[in-house]
């Protein structure tokens, strides 16, 4: 009996690894965020909502292909891992 548990354990045990470890469970919210730095340059504009999270703001400087500078407002997620 005890035989047929432990194998059964391992694999209920695989699964819910499996489950937890899937990259396609990310939070949603993260995607949106890495989509806004990789496309946008975590650019803001007054619509945009920091949803409960804690951020960092400021100005970046950006050059377009054509040479010219312009100042874009940035907010990027801030790690409060070092807060606690």
């Amino acid at each position: 009996m005890i035989e047929q548990v432990i194998p059964l354990m391992g694999l209920l045990v695989g699964i819910v690894s499996l489950v937890k470890l899937n990259p396609l469970s990310v939070d949603s919210f993260l995607r949106k965020e890495a989509k806004r730095g990789l496309e946008d340059n975590f650019k803001t504009d007054d619509n945009w909502h920091s949803e409960g999270r804690v951020y960092t703001e400021g100005l970046t400087l950006i050059e377009k292909d054509d040479g010219k500078l312009f100042f874009i407002k940035q907010a990027k997620l801030a790690d409060t891992g070092i807060l606690h």
